[in-house]
């Protein structure tokens, strides 16, 4: 699929719900197998729904895994934009008010990366 896919597109992206290490060691072939980019387009952790308390180390560690990928653009993080009842968590609540424990939480691995990209 991923061979077929090469000529029609500029950047491979999936939805990849697994590890950091996982997500790495796949993207990596992915890229190598294609010669395209990677972009994270949604992603878990696996395991049990974290607390939004707990969310914010494991978004930190995907970013700092997909910021040494050289073949990985980004992360399109839909699932953080609205908590509703099944995932527990996301910048807005079901009535569009700003979730400050959740932004408080991925603040720093958001600002990590920000300084990651001003080096470029």
């Amino acid at each position: 699929m991923l061979k077929a896919a090469q000529p029609w597109v500029d950047v491979l992206s999936f939805q990849f719900f697994a590890s950091p290490g996982e997500v790495a060691k796949s993207f990596t072939l992915f890229s190598d197998l294609t010669g395209k980019p990677t972009l994270l387009a949604d992603a878990s952790i696996p395991g049990s729904i974290p607390e939004q308390t707990q969310w914010g180390p494991r978004y930190s560690e995907m970013l700092q895994t997909l910021r040494e990928l050289p073949c990985c653009i980004g992360w399109h993080v839909c699932g953080a934009y609205l908590k509703n009842r099944a995932r527990g968590r996301g910048f807005l609540d079901e009535k569009d008010s700003i979730n400050p424990e959740f932004a408080r939480a991925l603040r720093g691995a958001n600002l990590e990366t920000a300084e990651f990209v001003r080096r470029f």
